[in-house]
């Protein structure tokens, strides 16, 4: 088994620090043009020169390509030929995916794709950062909670699949949680110790029946890479890759200011405040508004702890700046099973990567780093703020 060993950790003086929020993001060719709208200021938008926008129902989500330049036109469409073929090969939905030919043969090496080996080796990297809190071995649990079912495509790229607080609960995958023994027996089928892939012959095995990956937290940012990719090499001047709410911002705006994301409150309308970033920034969100249902009055999120089964209480949402989206999205996903105490240490500990975290009671915990690029926006809610190295920022 290869491993990547990317995620380079860095000294504690500079370190980077833990948030939350959810993001939403416009980044939109109206009237032939890309336009990436300032949420807090409506009016305020940027006004580039003409662009291009293509939008397609992938892994669960609306994934949209806005981009300008010269190359744009073949550039986009190459990007999504090539998210078409990852969603070929990792939509856990498609019958003919890496991920069913893997569970349905336990224990033999499997012929897969080049992008399964890529996820599994960025996977094993944020796994063993995380001491284990991203772990895609827990296929069989998200299948008995019921969160791996496809929703399928709804009000189109702009009020996709991924919906905000008050209707995240469109795809409720069951009407109450499975019991604690079943949960316990469907933990017995995980282990990340027993995936194992070999990247030099390209293939991959699950090693006992009943296994099976789930990719949810870091395919559609994988995905997401390999479009900014193509348009980058194509010199595509800037675009924005949007999957869902993972994000990559490549190039700089016509007038040299930061692009801006809003970010989403997790619980009411409106925004926790906006994100300034230059481009090269990935940007990924994990949030239990997404997929959940209510059960007794208690919510029920897909967002499971590997080591429980069970869905993460103490947050409700992660917001995550790296490099990458791919890894942007499995840390958003790892720090939130961490919590605010763990996850900011991690975050802290990492090279280039930012984070945003709310917790239970809506405390906003910032860092050193987040401080910088991120503006709150409070509106009524009693939004409390705290963190490591710095003022409160309210």
């Amino acid at each position: 088994m290869t491993g990547r060993a990317h995620l380079a950790r860095r000294p504690l003086a500079s370190a980077l620090c833990v948030v939350a929020a959810l993001i939403a993001v416009a980044a939109i060719a109206a009237a032939g043009r890309l336009e990436t709208f300032d949420f807090l200021s409506p009016g305020a938008c940027d006004r580039p020169e003409p662009g291009v926008r293509s939008a397609d129902f992938l892994m669960g989500t609306y994934v949209v390509i806005s981009a300008e330049g010269p190359e744009a036109d073949p550039a986009v469409e190459e990007a999504m030929a090539v998210l078409r073929d990852i969603h070929r090969h990792l939509d856990p939905s498609a019958p003919q995916s890496d991920l069913a030919a893997l569970a349905a043969s336990p224990g033999r090496d499997i012929p897969v794709s080049t992008h399964l080996i890529a996820v599994l080796e960025i996977a094993d990297d944020v796994n063993r950062v995380s001491g284990g809190a991203f772990d895609p071995s827990i296929g069989p649990v998200v299948h008995l909670w019921g969160f791996d079912a496809d929703p399928g495509p709804s009000d189109g790229p702009d009020g996709g699949s991924d919906a905000g607080p008050e209707d995240g609960s469109a795809t409720r995958p069951r009407t109450a949680p499975p019991t604690a023994g079943e949960v316990t027996e469907a933990l017995g089928l995980t282990g990340w110790h027993d995936v194992t892939w070999d990247a030099a012959r390209r293939t991959a095995r699950l090693a006992r029946p009943g296994m099976s990956l789930a990719l949810g937290g870091i395919a559609k940012g994988y995905a997401v890479d390999s479009a900014a990719q193509v348009l980058a090499g194509a010199g595509v001047d800037r675009a924005v890759i949007d999957a869902g709410g993972d994000l990559y911002l490549l190039g700089t705006k016509p007038s040299g200011e930061p692009w801006r994301i809003a970010v989403r409150h997790p619980r009411a309308e409106g925004f926790l405040g906006v994100l300034e970033l230059p481009g090269g920034t990935a940007v990924a969100t994990s949030g239990d508004y997404e997929r959940f249902f209510v059960h007794e009055g208690r919510r029920y999120h897909h967002i499971l702890d590997p080591s429980t089964g069970w869905p993460v209480s103490g947050v409700v949402s992660v917001t995550v700046l790296a490099p990458t989206a791919a890894e942007a999205d499995a840390l958003a996903t790892a720090l939130f099973v961490l919590g605010p105490e763990r996850g900011l240490e991690l975050a802290e500990s990492l090279e280039r990567v930012e984070a945003l975290m709310v917790d239970e009671a809506g405390t906003i915990h910032l860092t050193t780093g987040m401080r910088a690029v991120f503006s709150p926006e409070l509106s009524g809610e009693d939004s409390r703020s705290g963190g490591r190295g710095g003022d409160d920022g309210d």
